[in-house]
């Protein structure tokens, strides 16, 4: 039953229907489980501990009630699907990522040329935690990714820029009368 249970969660099958399942398929042996067996058995099978049913023991299955059944090779039956991003509580880094430059160029909350969030509004927006968020902005800006300032007090907050942010910033504050200059640029203003 283990196994069958290991197919149904690597199947995406909900731990309520596996039960269901579970204790409808042990219900019908001549010799039934206790309900608090079935329920152990799903649990055990649901924890996430297990990559999938034993491919032995499926080829056993398969070939005595299913001889029709085709088999894929390897030691597991089930391999595990990337499921849709929307699907996924869990993140990787990159995406992380890709969704924090994204929120940075929808921002409107914008101080010189930097979007200004709070901790908290960013762990809300990515759905990571605050350690995962602190790892993968000192990431991004030791690979100059973007430029990271953290400001305490009455206006802090995290204001995180890229360079086409800055960039654009300066250039809205460039005017003829009055030049902006860069780090190693001269400017000959002439009367």
């Amino acid at each position: 039953m283990a196994n069958l249970c290991l197919a149904q969660y690597s199947s995406g099958v909900s731990k309520v229907e596996a039960y269901d399942f579970a204790d409808q398929w042990s219900s019908a042996q001549s010799d039934p489980l206790k309900d608090n067996e079935v329920r152990t058995i799903v649990r055990s099978a649901y924890s996430g501990r297990y990559q999938g049913a034993n491919m032995g023991y499926v080829r056993e299955l398969c070939a005595r009630y299913a001889p029709q059944t085709k088999i894929m090779s390897g030691l597991h039956a089930w391999n595990h699907v990337k499921k849709p991003r929307a699907q996924r509580s869990y993140s990787h880094q990159e995406e992380w990522r890709r969704d924090l430059l994204s929120l940075m160029n929808r921002s409107t909350d914008l101080v010189k040329g930097h979007a200004r969030f709070t901790y908290q509004a960013l762990q809300d927006s990515l759905g990571i935690s605050r350690q995962s968020l602190l790892r993968l902005l000192n990431e991004m800006q030791s690979q100059a990714t973007i430029s990271v300032r953290r400001v305490l007090g009455r206006n802090g907050g995290l204001y995180l820029a890229t360079a086409r942010m800055i960039a654009k910033y300066v250039g809205s504050q460039h005017t003829l009368n009055s030049p902006v200059l860069l780090k190693g640029q001269v400017c000959l203003i002439l009367h």
